[in-house]
C-alpha cells in the first residue's frame, strides 16, 4: 500500500513549488464555463481568486440559489481543483460558496427524476470524481463555510483539510431523512472525521447538528461568527502550507489512501449501486413529489 501510495503521490505533487507564503491579496477571475437552466441568464458556475503571489486560491461555489450539485458543477469544480494544482505555484485553496446563507444544498435531485440510465451514470462518475479530486489533493484545503450544509454539501466540506463554519448554521449528511443512503466511502470520510459510533448515529438518524455541536464531535474544527470567516480561513490555510509540500501532501495521502482505494476499486459497482438504487420506483416516486413541491413553492400567491 505504501509503494502505490508514494506512487501516488509521486504523480500528484509538484517538486517545483516552492515553501513561501504570503497574506492575501485578492484578484478575481471570473471563469468562462456558464449554466444556463435556472434562469434565462447566464452566471458563472465557479469563481476563482488568487492571492498577490498566486500561493492561495479561493474557490467559489456560485450556482444560483443553493449550489445544487448538478453534473455542469461538478464537472467544472473538478477541473478547477485539477488546474490548481498543475499551475505549481498554488499551494492552498480555500472551498466557500457565493450563496446566501448556502455552502451547498447537495446534489441536484432534480437532475435525478426520470433520468436514462446513462445519463445517470454519467451524473454519478462526475460525484465520485470530485470528492476522489478534492479528498485526494495535494494541496492545502480549508472550507469556509458560510450557510446551510447538509448531504453532498457536507461532503465537499468533509473532503477539506480544515473546516471553518459560521456560527449559525447546521451540518451533516441527512439523506435518510429522506429516504436515501450515503454512499459508503462518503460514510467513510465521516467516520475518519468522527468516528464510527458518532458516525453511525448520525448516518442513520440522518441528522444535521448546529456548528458548535458539530464542533464538539470534530465533524467541524472552528467555529467564528460569519463576519470572521474568510480571515479564519486563511489563517488556517497559511499554517498549513507554512511546512514542506512535499511531506504534508505525502502524509496527506498516506493517511488517505486506504478511503480513497475503497472507492477507486470499487467505482463501477458504486455506480451500478446508485442507479439501481435512484431507478426504484418508490424513490423515484418520492424525487416526482419533491420536484412537485418545490413548483408550489415557487407558485405565486
Amino acid at each position: 500500500a505504501m509503494l502505490a501510495c508514494r506512487s501516488l503521490v509521486a504523480k500528484a505533487f509538484n517538486p517545483q513549488r516552492g515553501i513561501s507564503f504570503t497574506g492575501i491579496a485578492l484578484q478575481k477571475s471570473r471563469l468562462t464555463s456558464f449554466d444556463r437552466s435556472l434562469s434565462g441568464a447566464a452566471s458563472p458556475l465557479t469563481i476563482v481568486e488568487k492571492d498577490a503571489d498566486k500561493k492561495v486560491a479561493i474557490l467559489r461555489m456560485n450556482r444560483l440559489p443553493s449550489n445544487a450539485l448538478n453534473l455542469s458543477l461538478m464537472l467544472e469544480l473538478t477541473e478547477e481543483i485539477r488546474k490548481l494544482e498543475d499551475e505549481g505555484q498554488v499551494r492552498g485553496m480555500i472551498l466557500t460558496s457565493d450563496c446566501k446563507n448556502i455552502f451547498s444544498a447537495g446534489l441536484d435531485l432534480l437532475a435525478l427524476a426520470g433520468t436514462p440510465e446513462e445519463s445517470l451514470r454519467q451524473f454519478w462518475t462526475a460525484h465520485q470524481d470530485l470528492w476522489l479530486t478534492l479528498y485526494g489533493s495535494p494541496l492545502a484545503t480549508v472550507a469556509a463555510i458560510q450557510g446551510a450544509t447538509p448531504a453532498a454539501g457536507c461532503m465537499l466540506a468533509m473532503a477539506c483539510d480544515y473546516r471553518v463554519m459560521a456560527n449559525k448554521y447546521s451540518i451533516g449528511l441527512n439523506e435518510a431523512k429522506f429516504g436515501l443512503i450515503a454512499p459508503t466511502w462518503m460514510q467513510q470520510n465521516m467516520v475518519n472525521l468522527v468516528g464510527h459510533r458518532q458516525a453511525e448515529r448520525l448516518l442513520t438518524r440522518g441528522e444535521l447538528l448546529e456548528a458548535t455541536d458539530a464542533q464538539k464531535i470534530g465533524l467541524v474544527d472552528e467555529v467564528v461568527p460569519i463576519e470572521d470567516l474568510m480571515e479564519a480561513a486563511n489563517r488556517e490555510v497559511l499554517k498549513m502550507i507554512s511546512v514542506s509540500d512535499k511531506a504534508r501532501a505525502m502524509t496527506k495521502s498516506a493517511m488517505r489512501f486506504d478511503t480513497l482505494d475503497q472507492l477507486r476499486n470499487l467505482r463501477d459497482m458504486d455506480t451500478s449501486w446508485f442507479v439501481q438504487f435512484i431507478s426504484q420506483p418508490d424513490i423515484q416516486a418520492a424525487l416526482q413529489a419533491y420536484i412537485e413541491a418545490i413548483k408550489t413553492r415557487k407558485q405565486p400567491k
